[in-house]
């Protein structure tokens, strides 16, 4: 009977020895996958961060500030905006009443009845 045992002990070794090779193998390449895609992610990093990347940010932002508007700029250009739709406003309404004042003038020419009373008036 310790055969027996003996034997049945050693295939369930064998068998567990066999999983963990198989478990150990999957284990091995996460791991691996892993300590490439650190390296990787560090590659990354590093590039970001390169001194001369940083120099050509603050390059950048330097640039930005020169450049940028401020409130008062903002303020003076809708004060602008505001005077210029006023007068297009104006403006607009000026020709509104020309064209008013052509169109009955035209209107007056062509109908016969204006031009009949003209006659008899004149």
């Amino acid at each position: 009977m310790t055969t027996v045992h003996h034997l049945i002990a050693t295939r369930r070794y064998v068998h567990a020895v066999l999983r963990r090779r198989a478990t150990d193998d999957v284990v091995a390449e996460r791991l691996a996958r892993l300590e490439r895609r650190l390296d990787d992610l560090e590659d990354t990093v590093a590039a970001a961060v390169a001194p001369d990347r940083v120099d050509d940010v603050v390059g950048r932002l330097d640039e930005l500030a020169l450049t940028a508007s401020t409130a008062d700029d903002i303020v003076r250009v809708r004060i602008e905006v505001a005077r210029l739709a006023a007068e297009l406003s104006r403006v607009r309404a000026e020709l509104q009443q020309q064209l008013d004042n052509v169109t009955s003038a035209m209107l007056d020419l062509t109908d016969p009845r204006v031009a009949r009373e003209h006659r008899a008036a004149g």
